[in-house]
């Protein structure tokens, strides 16, 4: 079945995997339980998450949105699950502002987020 190196390649991988999937574990549970203890935090990081999101529709940001080369096209991604597609259906304008209208609701949500854990459940 197995070689004797790509035996020990096996072994060495399988145990690799293993030990960063309990690594991986161990932070989930650990985020976990930081965000049962400070729930008002996570507000906080749908706060920056809008605010950067609203920046990059607003400077028109190249990570975000794409390449502004005509040249490239990203035909065939007509899906509504990355920003490609919304920029691909819709247009890159259109899609700056349908990313920045999100990014407000975004931050908007984390606002009263916020606001309810840290007035309301104190």
């Amino acid at each position: 079945m197995f070689s004797g190196e790509n035996f020990f390649l096996y072994l060495v991988l399988n145990t690799s995997n293993k030990h960063l999937i309990k690594q991986q574990e161990k932070v989930m549970k650990k985020l976990r339980d930081w965000i049962a203890e400070h729930p008002e935090y996570l507000g906080y990081v749908f706060l920056v998450a809008g605010a950067i999101a609203l920046y990059a529709a607003i400077v028109d940001a190249e990570w975000l949105f794409g390449s502004t080369d005509e040249s490239i096209t990203y035909s065939g991604s007509r899906q509504f699950m990355s920003i490609d597609g919304l920029v691909d259906f819709f247009g890159r304008k259109p899609a700056r502002y349908i990313v920045g209208f999100c990014s407000v609701l975004f931050m908007l949500g984390g606002a009263i987020w916020v606001y309810w854990k840290v007035f309301y459940t104190a």
